[in-house]
């Protein structure tokens, strides 16, 4: 195999683009948190806890979820190719041969602790919240993934801590937008990857787990996974009329509404159980239009 074949044979072990997002929303986390800093002044460069330092710790804050996000897909699928060979997932590096499996292992023993390390380097409460979800992914990809539902809500919290994460490396009290983007980013992966696990049912059956669309149907999963992402749509209103900085905002409600859309699309796909393959491009396009909304909303 040539080496530019690798190289993208390798992007998608680690799914780099979802490893993108969340350095994305680290940087929207640690913003929000910035503009309500005291200590931030946005006018002066040094090292007194100003603004050049802030750019030092959102790099390095920026980075570690960047590798660890890498690393927890590698070894997820490292341990879950008999899954995905069931599943015919010809998308998987692994199960298409392009790669080895010692590949995915030796890329999750180099990320996970290069993402600790420069996570040690912004401050203690961000390092254990990265310690945590390192052991998380470890307990989700060997075990809690064969679990009715535990093993979705690991993968979304991992989508909603990064502004968590981004926030607490600037500012030690957690902002309202954060928390809310947050709580979007957690109801939205939920809710995707009870969709997924609903695509996945046949390769789970066969792997003996009990996945919630073994255990309660397709449909009832379909009606709960839409229900999460519709509530996340709910909320994403309440900046607007609750929130100083997105109160009116233009870029906020022209971002959010395109977000809304595509979640929308997502929920209707799923409820008539076809075109997977279009929830997930629609459910990244929201993830990317929602990190804008709340971006533009705090900075213009």
């Amino acid at each position: 195999m040539g080496k530019l074949k690798k190289v993208k044979a390798f992007i998608r072990l680690v799914r780099i683009e979802h490893a993108f997002f969340l350095a994305i929303a680290v940087a929207v986390g640690a913003i929000i948190a910035a503009k309500a800093n005291p200590a931030v002044d946005f006018s002066i460069f040094d090292t007194e806890g100003n603004m050049l330092y802030v750019l030092y710790l959102l790099f390095i804050a920026m980075l570690s979820p960047f590798f660890i996000e890498m690393a927890s897909f590698a070894i997820n699928d490292y341990w879950d190719i008999e899954t995905d060979k069931a599943n015919k997932r010809k998308d998987r590096p692994l199960v298409t041969g392009e790669l080895k499996k010692e590949t995915a292992l030796a890329t999750a023993m180099l990320f996970f602790p290069l993402g600790i390390v420069l996570a040690f380097f912004t401050n203690i409460t961000a390092f254990l919240l990265v310690l945590l979800f390192v052991v998380l992914s470890f307990y989700y990809s060997y075990e809690w993934k064969k679990k009715p539902v535990i093993g979705n809500i690991v993968i979304a919290a991992s989508m909603a801590v990064p502004f968590i994460f981004g926030n607490v490396v600037i500012y030690n009290k957690i902002q309202l937008p954060v928390v809310i983007l947050a709580s979007m980013a957690f109801l939205m992966g939920l809710g995707r990857e009870i969709f997924k696990s609903i695509q996945d049912i046949a390769g789970d059956k066969k792997q003996g787990r009990k996945t919630l669309p073994i255990l309660i149907g397709k449909k009832n999963s379909a009606y709960i996974g839409s229900f999460l992402i519709l509530l996340a749509v709910l909320i994403s209103f309440y900046p607007l009329f609750f929130i100083e900085d997105y109160f009116g905002d233009i870029y906020y409600f022209s971002f959010v509404l395109i977000t809304d859309i595509l979640l929308v699309a997502s929920v209707d796909s799923a409820l008539k159980l076809k075109d997977f393959a279009a929830i997930r491009e629609h459910t990244l396009k929201a993830q990317l239009t929602g990190l804008l909304a709340f971006l533009f909303g705090v900075l213009f």
